[in-house]
């Protein structure tokens, strides 16, 4: 199952921000976790010129993981997902975007 967080906006996402979620969601339950959860689209407060308000970003909660399987994930998401996005590891989420080089 995706979930969005409470006043995440959905709005405007681009197309492969759309596929990116889906890839996380199939990497998650090929996991065994039963829910993805997009914290953040185009909502919240990023740094100026954030690929979040264009819709080309997202976050993703990481409740359900420890550390190493937070690694574990976002190295798989990233391999996934290929060169085009950057999927980074913070201390309490995951951050995608598609940024093509």
């Amino acid at each position: 199952m995706i979930s969005f967080k409470e006043g995440v906006d959905c709005t405007n996402i681009s197309d492969k921000t759309f596929v990116a979620i889906l890839t996380a969601h199939r990497i998650m339950d090929r996991l065994g976790v039963s829910e993805l959860v997009v914290t953040s689209l185009r909502d919240g407060e990023h740094m100026a010129g954030s690929k979040h308000y264009e819709g080309d970003a997202f976050d993703l909660r990481i409740w359900a993981f420890n550390n190493l399987q937070a690694r574990d994930y976002t190295a798989q998401l990233s391999v996934d997902l290929g060169d085009d996005y950057d999927v980074l590891l913070h201390k309490t989420h995951i951050h995608v975007e598609y940024d093509p080089k």
